[in-house]
């Protein structure tokens, strides 16, 4: 089951130990310079939780941004909708989804 979550950093192996061997999916479509201020989010999660598998999802246009980073273990790439990668993401079984693609609009 995919869910969302906020991973606080914890010295305390008891602590940390649940956040073994994590399948990690995190959303960022686009905007090259927003896919670029996602590298430190997935630097860090990759220090906290080094055994973890982190999958990321962009659009083709800006799959080179991300194409080298090697905290990622799996480049998943939309053409146009992310609608068309849904089966495939389904089958990873994701433990964790990070979105930071959403958009939140405040009200005039």
């Amino acid at each position: 089951m995919t869910r969302c979550c906020h991973v606080e950093r914890s010295r305390d192996a008891e602590k940390t130990q649940h956040l073994e061997n994590l399948k990690i999916l995190i959303i960022r479509f686009s905007s090259i310079g927003d896919i670029v201020l996602t590298t430190p989010v997935i630097r860090c999660l990759k220090k906290q939780v080094s055994d973890c598998e982190i999958h990321f999802i962009v659009k083709k246009a800006f799959l080179p941004v991300v194409a080298h980073n090697p905290h990622i273990a799996k480049i998943h790439v939309m053409e146009s909708n992310v609608r068309e990668c849904l089966p495939d993401l389904r089958k990873e079984n994701f433990d964790y989804v990070i979105d930071l693609h959403i958009i939140f609009a405040l009200p005039k």
